[in-house]
């Protein structure tokens, strides 16, 4: 059996269907400019800016390796480490975003966000028996206000 084209009248004549024009947009690919813009490099941006004015680049702009992703600072203590994971893994998790606060803030009291512990799979629950287990330890010190969040300080500051 044999196939036959798919024909439309259009004005009068027979054209093939292929041949319509598309109601799609079409877009031309190539660069509009030969020149390709390149993006500046972080010293360049760090540079173009005042000091003392608190300015964040923009993601887009770094470098792909410094974009989105977060590192914990250290140096940590190794017996420390192994002290509260012996305890329990979640006593671990909430020792280390301890640490990591501590770093990132520069206070020695920090409370402990519940977008940071989310990040990490701990509740409010865990976090509370986290926390006495760690003051148990002697790791940590704490200040509880009824009503507020927990402020917690590093007995040893690394």
């Amino acid at each position: 059996m044999k196939r036959s084209r798919v024909y439309h009248q259009r004005d009068g004549g027979v054209t093939p269907a292929c041949t319509r024009p598309s109601y799609k947009k079409s877009y031309d690919l190539r660069s509009r400019s030969s020149s390709v813009q390149r993006r500046p490099t972080v010293e360049e941006l760090e540079a173009a800016v005042e000091p003392g004015l608190g300015f964040i680049p923009d993601p887009a702009l770094l470098p792909r390796s410094r974009r989105g992703r977060q590192f914990l600072h250290g140096p940590l203590d190794w017996g420390e480490i192994c002290q509260v994971a012996s305890v329990s893994r979640r006593a671990l998790l909430v020792w280390l975003l301890i640490n990591h606060r501590r770093k990132l803030t520069g206070e020695r009291w920090i409370t402990l966000t519940v977008r940071d512990l989310a990040r990490l799979r701990v509740d409010r629950m865990a976090k509370h028996r986290a926390l006495k287990v760690l003051e148990a330890e002697g790791l940590i010190r704490v200040q509880r206000t009824r009503g507020h969040t927990a402020r917690v300080r590093l007995v040893r500051e690394g």
